[in-house]
């Protein structure tokens, strides 16, 4: 498939902000990727160290803001894939459509996507799917694949994405799909279809819409004398003074045995907790200027390095070279993290020794609500695809209650569905974490997700580079975040 040249556009989100603040991983969770990973990471997905698109890479801006080249309609798809099905129902010997199916994830993760994946097959014999996941770049890898001419049909995507991937046309707009099969969204949650959304069309759909929570020790707390942070989001107390107090408790020790009482998270969705719950933002609502260096959004970042350099209680970057957060956590040597639902298999193998739970954030000085990052990855069709319609099979398939019940059952997904949360809580009860309901009420009323904002992944790279002075204690947090919206202040105004 040859890639078409790439012409300029100006292309903004027209989607109206969401009614508390706006969309989040950068992942993961830090896309920053999914805090793959960040997402994710703990899966904390992390951008790539390169832009992902680049001009010879994807097709002109002008076909997804409606020039004269005009996209295919979802009649004129349906009309062809029709066509090729009547062909292979007739000739038992025509070649199926083949559809390329790629993402990233653990272990797990991988085992049942390969499973749906295979169950689709056989439930489609017209189309046959080729399920390829990445286990390293995934970001990369993609461009790589496009760059190429071998775009994948259907692929994960973070919302942080969305702006610039429908700019250069590879993705799909699904909603004449939607609206030709009466496709409902009503069971999805309802900022998990926003942040997808842009300009009132619809560009993905959410695989899952996990939120990224503390994640906190009970042995450990009871063995301080520590009361257990609260269950609920609206709770009275637990503020950003009791979170300090909690961590000097907790922290006990010296060297290389030291207990500490919080790992702070270096992805996008994870940190940011701490400036949404202090009222701060990292964009305006338009998503075109940086609000990162503005008093309240400062304050919640300086409150995590203080935890670092100035308290003492919280591991630096050079304490985590030999054991990352996670592990720490396994072997009670920090009090709390964060992590998200995804994770909960691989916690529940890992941390036997002690009972955890899970509890929301705490509220800043300045903050009127908790908020968690969060929104998950999605499902997009490759704009370009040749087999939309079929493409389009798939994505009702893999975004269908009976597969993410599938991923809830290998404790990797909370799904992104109203009537899977619910599945969710029900078969999580009697583990750890007890809270387990805790993420289902965030999804519904207390996720951030990311904004549309123009060169976002780029933004994600920088925030990457800039922060890591924060963690190292190298520069304050004032300092820090001055020199990040001078970068970015231009990106968010630049054609996508």
């Amino acid at each position: 498939m040859k890639s078409p040249s790439v012409t300029p556009c100006t292309l903004r989100s027209t989607a109206a902000p969401v009614a508390e603040p706006p969309n989040t991983s950068l992942m993961l969770s830090p896309v920053l990727l999914p805090q793959h990973p960040s997402r994710r990471r703990f899966l904390q997905y992390t951008l790539a160290a390169v832009p992902f698109f680049t001009a010879p890479l994807l097709a002109a801006c002008s076909a997804a803001s409606g020039s004269s080249t005009k996209p295919v309609t979802a009649s004129r798809q349906q009309s062809t894939s029709h066509s090729t099905a009547a062909q292979a129902a007739n000739n038992p010997n025509a070649a199926a459509v083949k559809l390329s199916f790629v993402t990233w994830g653990s272990v797990d993760e991988i085992k049942t996507r390969q499973h749906y994946t295979a169950q689709f097959n056989t439930a489609h014999p017209s189309i046959h799917v080729s399920f390829a996941p990445v286990t390293g770049n995934y970001w990369t890898a993609i461009q790589t694949r496009m760059a190429g001419g071998d775009a994948p049909d259907v692929y994960y995507l973070e919302p942080g994405h969305v702006l610039s991937l429908r700019c250069r046309s590879a993705l799909l707009d699904l909603s004449p799909y939607v609206a030709r099969d009466k496709f409902s969204l009503s069971d999805f949650y309802s900022r998990g279809i926003t942040e997808y959304t842009i300009a009132s069309k619809l560009w993905a759909l959410p695989r899952d819409f996990a939120n990224q929570d503390i994640f906190y020790n009970v042995d450990l707390f009871q063995k301080a004398g520590v009361s257990l942070p609260p269950k609920r989001f609206d709770a009275k107390g637990w503020t950003f003074t009791d979170f300090l107090a909690a961590c000097q408790k907790l922290t006990s020790g010296s060297g290389p045995t030291k207990t500490f009482g919080f790992a702070v998270p270096q992805g996008f969705r994870a940190y940011m907790m701490f400036v949404w719950s202090n009222g701060g933002d990292i964009v305006s609502p338009d998503d075109r200027k940086p609000t990162i260096n503005q008093p309240d959004a400062v304050e919640g970042l300086q409150f995590l390095e203080d935890l670092i350099g100035k308290y003492h209680v919280a591991p630096t970057p050079a304490d985590l070279q030999t054991q990352n957060a996670n592990n720490l956590f396994y072997t009670g040597r920090v009090g709390m993290i964060v992590s998200i639902p995804a994770q909960l298999a691989l916690f529940r193998k890992s941390a036997k020794s002690f009972q955890w739970d899970v509890a929301p954030p705490p509220l800043g000085p300045h903050g009127t609500k908790r908020w968690v990052g969060g929104g998950g990855a999605g499902f997009g069709v490759y704009g370009k695809t040749p087999h939309a319609d079929q493409a389009w099979q798939l994505m009702q398939w893999v975004t269908s209650a009976t597969v993410q019940k599938e991923e809830v059952d290998a404790g990797t997904s909370m799904g992104s569905r109203l009537s899977v949360g619910q599945y969710f809580i029900k078969v999580n009860q009697g583990k750890d974490p007890a809270n387990v309901k805790m993420f289902v009420e965030a999804s519904e009323h207390n996720l951030h997700t990311d904004p549309h904002a123009s060169h976002w992944l780029q933004i994600g790279n920088l925030l990457t580079k800039e922060f890591a002075d924060l963690w190292d204690v190298r520069r304050p947090a004032q300092e820090v975040t001055n020199a990040v919206a001078q970068q970015m202040a231009p990106l968010l105004l630049e054609p996508c």
